[in-house]
């Protein structure tokens, strides 16, 4: 785990220590506990000015979020024909990840899951009834994709016409952690559905003034 950064940079001797790495030939990749960005952003942090460690992009095979940690666990794990309440932050990119990071396999996996980012309440009652019926084979999960905030905007990737069948549409979503979506996600959970989110941090870390 290589600590690359503080909000207000690049940690001292942080750019030396990459070329390090890189001249030494040894394995090694940039681990992030962000909920809702890939590796494509991580290397777009990389290459802006503030964070810049090299003139060349840091390759993506460098890089794994805790995002994508999810993603692949919810494609080898979620079994198909789910359902799936996603809560989300940032721009969105998990619904691109699902479909893609697990192939034709997971492509295909994916088209048969209903995913929603909303319930309405006889929604959620619904699905809570579908989840005790279906206890032995999990299908009803919720999942956060998010590193504290949510948004209905980050409920976007893509455009409407790139749904499978199951979705919604993708504009709709919970806008805060307002008492909605704590009841709906709350309700769910207490009727069985499985819980998913990888980026849990109650405690940032700070530079020690002292």
């Amino acid at each position: 785990l290589i600590d690359r950064y503080q909000p207000e940079g690049l940690i001292p001797g942080a750019k030396e220590f990459y070329q390090w790495l890189k001249k030494s030939g040894k394995s090694f990749v940039f681990l992030s506990n962000t909920g809702e960005k890939n590796g494509v952003a991580v290397q777009q942090k990389f290459a802006s000015a503030k964070y810049l460690l090299d003139s060349d992009p840091v390759p993506l095979e460098r890089i794994f979020t805790a995002a994508e940690a999810q993603v692949d666990y919810i494609l080898g794990n979620v079994p198909a024909h789910a359902r799936i309440l996603v809560v989300a932050g940032g721009k969105g990119v998990w619904r691109n990840d699902l479909r893609t990071r697990g192939g034709e396999e997971g492509a295909a996996k994916y088209n048969t899951w209903c995913i929603r980012t909303h319930l309405s309440e006889e929604e959620a009652k619904e699905w809570a009834a579908y989840s005790v019926c279906s206890r032995m084979t999990k299908q009803v999960w919720v999942a956060f994709f998010t590193d504290g905030e949510i948004s209905s905007a980050s409920t976007m990737s893509g455009d409407a016409s790139s749904m499978s069948a199951t979705e919604e549409d993708p504009r709709i979503g919970y806008n805060d952690w307002g008492f909605e979506v704590i009841k709906t996600a709350g309700f769910l959970l207490s009727h069985g559905a499985q819980f998913i989110y990888t980026a849990d941090d109650a405690y940032n870390p700070s530079a020690d003034q002292n």
